[in-house]
């Protein structure tokens, strides 16, 4: 699958040119503010070992099995068609290790949310009650 840069993707109906910018404005904020570990290097390693184990693997496909298709972003509404599609961990595994293989501590978030959510803000974005994007209202 080729990901495609926002500069690329044509919204389509999901999300307006400049809902998209502001979503790289308020990711590109967070970047900044977002201070380094002390242990970042030792940190590093242990979190890219745990999104290669098998068990985050199986974790994730289960997750992705339960969900409505097409899938979703629960935060802005965006399809895989228009984004790429991340299973975000709602409590940063950073915060609370032992969530880490939870179902109930997961959910679908675009790559651009997910990065704006970054590991120090816990929404839940599935709670919301108000349609998604492109979802049909009752």
């Amino acid at each position: 699958m080729t990901v495609l840069s926002s500069d690329e993707i044509e919204p389509k109906g999901v999300l307006s040119a400049d809902a998209v910018r502001s979503l790289e404005h308020l990711r590109r904020e967070m970047r900044a503010r977002k201070p380094a570990s002390k242990n970042a290097s030792v940190d590093a390693g242990k979190f890219k070992r745990f999104y290669r184990s098998r068990a985050w693997r199986a974790a994730r496909y289960a997750f992705l099995k339960t969900q409505p298709r097409p899938l979703r972003c629960k935060c802005c509404g965006a399809t895989a068609a228009h984004a790429r599609l991340v299973v975000d961990h709602i409590v940063a595994i950073k915060k609370d290790w032992g969530r880490r293989l939870g179902q109930a501590n997961l959910q679908l978030l675009c790559d651009d949310c997910n990065l704006a959510k970054a590991s120090d803000d816990s929404t839940d974005w599935r709670t919301s009650d108000a349609p998604l994007p492109g979802e049909p209202t009752a």
